[in-house]
């Protein structure tokens, strides 16, 4: 694939980057900028780096990764299916199931803690 062809792909503000924004290595399959808010869309490209500014969103191929200077990290995207990294300051991204699974684990967590801090109070203060 082209320059060109990738220039295609990524949108910064609805309108493809600009040539000199970018560079594409075709042997190694690495897009590199340093912009933000870009929308790339290699869905059908696999075994894709990208080397981008933040709050970027992806949908790529599998075994594809994106490298985060501003977090110092790395994040393998999920194949097939379309995530936003958000700006600065985060850990990880989750999909929809891990999201809901998460949010049940946080749930029974408050619900053991409120149970034991009751248990605790009934204990000390005889409430």
């Amino acid at each position: 694939m082209t320059k060109k062809e990738v220039q295609q792909r990524v949108l910064q503000n609805g309108k493809p980057l600009p040539l000199d924004k970018f560079e594409w290595d075709e042997k190694t399959k690495t897009f590199s900028s340093d912009e933000n808010h870009l929308v790339l869309d290699f869905g059908d490209i696999n075994n894709c780096t990208f080397n981008t500014g933040s709050d970027c969103t992806f949908k790529t191929g599998e075994h594809c990764v994106a490298v985060r200077w501003d977090i110092y990290g790395v994040i393998k995207i999920p194949a097939n299916t379309e995530i936003t990294l958000p700006k600065e300051s985060f850990i990880g991204i989750l999909t929809d199931e891990e999201a809901r699974e998460m949010k049940e684990r946080i749930s029974l967590f408050k619900k053991s803690f409120d149970d034991d801090l009751a248990r605790r109070n009934k204990i000390l203060f005889g409430e």
